[in-house]
């Protein structure tokens, strides 16, 4: 063809060095070669210099194939290979399309970054474990999704290997502080969140006898690691991960415990489920193991529950044997055992109905004494205030904790 650089260059001898970047069309694909046209036998001083160098050659085929999902293009050298190294340095950012449910029914794929949604979408996907919705509690995954919403938890996970179906509700379901659970052959989820008062009680009269066993968490909360925890996340402003320390106040973080977030992007969210995991491993450090009877049939995972019993030293429980009106407001109930009391301190007692659910707690003083100590006193007889009084139809078993036990030690 005709020569590339046709076009007069002027004066040729400058110290600079020129730089040309042509383009042209070929007819049809095959080899390419450069040829020098001019001579350069008239360059005979080593001062001057008169070479040519060829730095780089780029192709672009045109197409006319339209691609029903997205398509991007990697440059790569003709001397290099690609390894899975190199293809895991390969990022995109792109949005998850995902149909969201409501009381008029799913939608079509909207934008969403709500791990609710995508532990719904794997529980229906044809690939996932194809539940029909009615194998799906959608009423209260919707309040869930909700409630993400609410808080900012986002999951943004790449499904690109291989996993059971168990693992990925896992992994869509801790983004936002919960676990998958089966009720009645439906799918639904369960947060770890505060719960002001227990929803089932356990005295002695529920635990079977020599049952309860007390022990403490091992291996990740063992000597090896402090309160601490060093969570591992991606930061979205570079795409690669980073590590976000959380700390509870007055601790230190000589040995954190190393946790990575999976789908998470949002470092803030990071932080804040960092800090729940960092205070869990402080205060969650003991492990109640009891057998029970048919109440056992009433508790549901994630359930806060209160336990009593004589070991443990959590509060103390008993029957109630009488129950009467006070002359004077409130209630006057009588136990089938005596309960210490503990001198300069606020008591309060929790009622557990014949279905296991907790009435109160209510401030509860003693009324007639049967024996003192010096710091301690003992009765059996206990005078509930009027302002806390509801009545007392069909009780027949009480906890009384101290006003510290009751906020600290009845929720297991």
């Amino acid at each position: 063809r005709d020569p590339l650089w046709s076009r007069g260059l002027g004066d040729v001898y400058k110290r600079q060095v020129l730089r040309y970047t042509e383009g042209f069309n070929t007819a049809s694909r095959g080899k390419i070669r450069m040829v020098r046209s001019s001579p350069s036998a008239d360059v005979d001083s080593s001062r001057l210099r008169d070479d040519i160098e060829w730095t780089g050659l780029k192709t672009f085929l045109d197409t006319d194939h339209i691609y029903n999902h997205a398509v991007w293009a990697v440059e790569i050298p003709v001397t290099d290979q690609v390894g899975s190294a190199a293809q895991n340095k390969i990022t995109v950012e792109r949005q998850t399309l995902l149909p969201v449910w409501d009381e008029n029914g799913w939608s079509s794929p909207v934008a969403t970054r709500n791990p609710i949604w995508a532990l719904c979408a794997i529980a229906r996907a044809s690939f996932g474990a194809r539940y029909d919705d009615d194998r799906l509690n959608l009423a209260s995954l919707k309040v869930q999704a909700d409630n993400c919403d609410v808080r900012e938890d986002y999951f943004d996970y790449q499904f690109d290997t291989k996993t059971t179906v168990d693992k990925a509700y896992k992994i869509a379901a801790r983004a936002s502080r919960s676990e998958y659970t089966s009720y009645g052959n439906r799918l639904s989820v369960v947060r770890d969140e505060y719960r002001e008062i227990a929803q089932m009680q356990f005295g002695m009269r529920q635990i079977e006898r020599a049952s309860i066993e007390l022990s403490y968490p091992k291996g990740d909360s063992s000597d090896k690691y402090d309160c601490s925890v060093e969570v591992e996340c991606i930061d979205p402003n570079t795409w690669e991960t980073t590590k976000v320390l959380c700390v509870l106040p007055g601790e230190t973080a000589s040995r954190p415990f190393p946790w990575k977030f999976e789908g998470c992007t949002n470092i803030k969210q990071a932080l804040r489920e960092g800090m729940y995991l960092a205070a869990r491993r402080k205060h969650r450090n003991r492990i109640v193991n009891f057998k029970t009877e048919m109440d056992g049939q009433l508790v549901q995972k994630g359930m806060s529950i209160g336990v009593s019993y004589a070991i443990t030293g959590w509060g103390q429980s008993g029957d109630i044997i009488e129950a009467a009106a006070a002359d004077n407001g409130g209630q006057i109930i009588t136990l089938r055992e005596a309960v210490k009391f503990e001198a300069g301190e606020i008591h309060q007692i929790v009622l557990r109905g014949q279905d296991g659910r907790p009435q109160g707690p209510f401030i509860a003083k003693p009324y007639g004494l049967l024996a003192r100590e010096s710091e301690a006193h003992y009765c059996q007889y206990l005078h509930l205030l009027p302002d806390n009084s509801k009545g007392a139809p069909d009780i027949y078993t009480c906890l009384l904790y101290t006003s510290d036990a009751a906020d600290e030690e009845d929720s297991v």
